[in-house]
C-alpha cells in the first residue's frame, strides 16, 4: 500500500499520489488513517482509485478555515513532516523574523533531508514568516519516484484470421474478410520475443534508494509444430497456424494447388484443407478441421466436421451443392445451394438457396441481399436488403433462444477460467520449485498436467469469445435487423411471432422482448 498511495497537505487540502492501481475502499481507509476529521472529495477519491499514476486533491481538513493553535502561537517550534513512503516534505513555521533559506536548508539536514530540497520553497517559506505570515505544510522536498521497469512482450509476426468486416468512412459494413488459414513453411518464424525494459531506482528525501519493479520476461504460450529458438518462435513443419486463445501451433494442413476434379479425386482429411482453385461438379471435399476454398464450389460437397468453410469466390450450386460446417460458413455469395452451419457470413447475396444455422445469418456487405430463399437461424439475422421472386418465396425465421441462459453460461465459464488460471500459476510454481531441487523427472510431469489445463483454459477462452461476439448481435432473445431496402413483401417469423416487412426505406431491427413476450423495435 505505501508504494502506491502517498498523502500530504497543501493549505489544508488533502492530496493523494497514486502509483499503481488501488480501490477506492483502500485510498478511503488511508486517508481516514492518516486525516481522521478529513472531509473527502468522493469525486476525485473515485476518480483516483481508477488510475494507476497521477496527483488527485481527494479532500480537505475540516478545520481549514482556522488558524491550529501551534500555528498561531509565536513560540511554537517549526516541524518538519514527512508522508509514509517518504518521498515529500512538509514545512510548518510560526511567523517571524531571521527565518533565510540557509537556516531552513540547515534544519531540515539536522532531521536527515538531505535529497530533492525545494530552494524556491525554502526561500518562499522564509519570505512568508519574515512577512509575518505562518507557513503550513508546504511542500519543501521531493524525492525521485522509482521508474518501474516494462514487461517484455510477444509480437505476432501474422495477423489472425479474424473473419470480421471492413467498415467504409462513415462505419457501414463493406464486406467481410473471408480469409481462414495462414500457410506457413518449417523454418519460418511465427513470433518474437521483446525483452523487459529496465527501470530505474528513486531515491526519498532521506536520501535512500528506493528499488524500482523490475520488468518480467514474457514467455511464447505455443503447441504442436513450433519450438523456441532464442527469442523466436519457429514453424517445425510445413502446415497451418492456428491460434487457440492465445496459444499458437502447426497443424496438418492439405493443400491442393489446383481445382478439385478427376485430377485429386475426392478429399477427406484428418486436419485443414486449402484449395487454391474450384471444387468442380460432382465432387467433395471432406476435413476434421477447417476449409478455406480460394475458388468457387459449384454443384459440389464440402464439410467441416469441426472447423469453419471459406469460399472466397461463391458457391455456385447449381441447385445439388452442400456446404455443411460445424462452425461458421462463410462466402462471396451463396446461389441454389443448402448450407448448414453455427453461422453463415455472406458478402454479396443468398439466392434461391436454403439456409440452416444454429446461431445466426449475416448479409450486411454493400451489396447485401436476401432473395427467393429459406432462411433458418436460432439466434439473429441481419440483412442489408431483402427481395423477392413472387409473394412467399423468400422465408425468414428466427427461432430464439432464452437469453437469460446464454448469460448464466458466460458467468459459469468466468467462473471456471478464473479457477483454471489460480490451477495454472499453482501448477507454475511447482514446475519452478521442483526444477531448483533437480526433481526434473516430477516436474516433467507437472508440466504435462499443465499443458492439459491450459489447453482447457484456451477453450474456455475460445468459447467466451464466440459469446460475446453473439451478445454484439442478439437483442432480447432474437433479433432480425434490416439495414438498407425492402423491395417486396416478406413475412419474418421472430420467436413464432409473425412480422410482415412490406416495402420500404431506411431500415428495423426488432427484437422478441422476453419480459414483455412481444416483438419490439429497437
Amino acid at each position: 500500500m505505501e508504494e502506491r498511495l502517498s498523502l500530504s497537505l497543501d493549505g489544508g487540502e488533502i492530496w493523494l499520489e497514486v502509483r499503481g492501481k488501488s480501490s477506492s475502499v483502500e485510498i478511503e481507509r488511508a486517508i481516514r488513517s492518516s486525516y481522521p476529521e478529513a472531509e473527502i472529495d468522493l469525486k476525485e477519491m473515485l476518480k483516483a482509485s481508477a488510475s494507476s499514476s497521477g496527483r488527485f486533491r481527494v479532500g480537505r481538513l475540516r478545520n481549514r478555515g482556522r488558524v491550529p493553535a501551534k500555528a498561531t502561537d509565536r513560540r511554537a517550534e517549526p516541524r518538519v513532516e514527512l508522508d509514509r513512503d517518504k518521498m515529500t516534505c512538509r514545512l510548518w513555521l510560526p511567523s517571524g523574523e531571521g527565518w533565510t533559506r540557509e537556516k531552513l536548508k540547515a534544519m531540515l539536514g539536522e532531521r536527515g533531508v538531505v535529497f530533492g530540497v525545494l530552494e524556491e520553497a525554502l526561500e518562499e517559506a522564509a519570505s512568508m514568516a519574515s512577512a509575518g505570515r505562518d507557513v503550513e505544510g508546504l511542500v519543501v522536498a521531493r524525492g525521485e519516484i522509482p521508474v518501474h521497469g516494462e514487461d517484455g512482450w510477444i509480437e505476432e509476426l501474422f495477423s489472425r484470421p479474424t473473419g470480421k468486416p471492413r467498415v467504409d468512412e462513415r462505419g457501414d459494413v463493406d464486406f467481410y474478410e473471408l480469409d481462414l488459414m495462414v500457410q506457413v513453411r518449417a523454418g519460418t518464424v511465427v513470433a518474437r520475443r521483446h525483452p523487459p525494459r529496465e527501470g530505474k531506482d528513486g531515491r526519498n528525501v532521506l536520501g535512500e534508494e528506493v528499488k524500482h519493479r523490475p520488468g518480467r520476461a514474457a514467455a511464447f504460450s505455443y503447441g504442436e509444430g513450433l519450438r523456441v529458438e532464442g527469442n523466436e518462435l519457429v514453424a517445425t513443419r510445413d502446415g497451418c497456424l492456428v491460434w487457440t486463445g492465445d496459444t499458437l501451433s502447426v497443424r496438418d494442413l492439405l493443400v491442393v494447388n489446383g481445382d478439385v476434379d478427376f485430377a485429386t479425386g475426392n478429399i477427406d482429411f484428418n486436419g485443414y484443407v486449402l484449395v487454391k482453385g474450384d471444387v468442380r461438379d460432382g465432387f467433395k471435399v471432406e476435413a476434421e478441421k477447417s476449409v478455406e476454398i480460394e475458388g468457387s464450389v459449384e454443384r459440389a460437397t464440402v464439410i467441416s466436421r469441426n472447423g469453419n468453410i471459406s469460399v472466397k469466390k461463391g458457391i455456385q450450386g447449381k441447385g445439388r451443392a452442400r456446404i455443411v460446417a460445424q462452425g461458421k460458413v462463410m462466402a462471396k455469395f451463396i446461389q441454389e445451394a443448402y448450407v448448414e452451419a453455427e453461422e453463415v457470413i455472406v458478402n454479396e447475396y443468398i439466392f434461391r438457396s436454403e439456409i440452416r444455422t444454429e446461431k445466426g445469418v449475416v448479409v450486411e456487405g454493400k451489396r447485401g441481399v436476401i432473395n427467393a430463399s429459406s432462411v433458418r437461424a436460432k439466434t439473429h439475422v441481419y440483412v442489408r436488403n431483402l427481395e423477392s421472386q413472387r409473394l412467399g418465396d423468400t422465408v425468414i425465421e428466427v427461432k430464439g433462444v432464452n437469453k437469460a441462459n446464454l448469460y448464466a453460461r458466460h458467468r459459469e465459464l468466468l467462473a471456471k477460467r478464473e479457477e483454471l488460471y489460480d490451477e495454472l500459476i499453482s501448477l507454475s510454481a511447482q514446475v519452478r520449485t521442483l526444477t531448483e531441487k533437480g526433481l526434473f523427472d516430477e516436474a516433467r510431469k507437472i508440466i504435462g498436467v499443465y499443458v492439459k489445463k491450459k489447453e482447457e483454459a484456451d477453450e474456455v477462452c475460445e468459447e467466451l469469445s464466440r459469446l460475446r461476439d453473439l451478445f454484439s448481435r442478439l437483442i432480447g432473445d432474437a433479433t432480425f435487423a434490416l439495414k438498407g431496402v425492402a423491395r417486396s413483401e416478406v413475412l419474418v417469423r421472430i420467436k413464432d411471432q409473425p412480422l410482415l416487412v412490406k416495402p420500404m426505406e431506411g431500415g428495423m431491427t426488432v427484437y422478441y422482448d422476453p419480459d414483455e413476450k412481444r416483438l419490439r423495435y429497437a
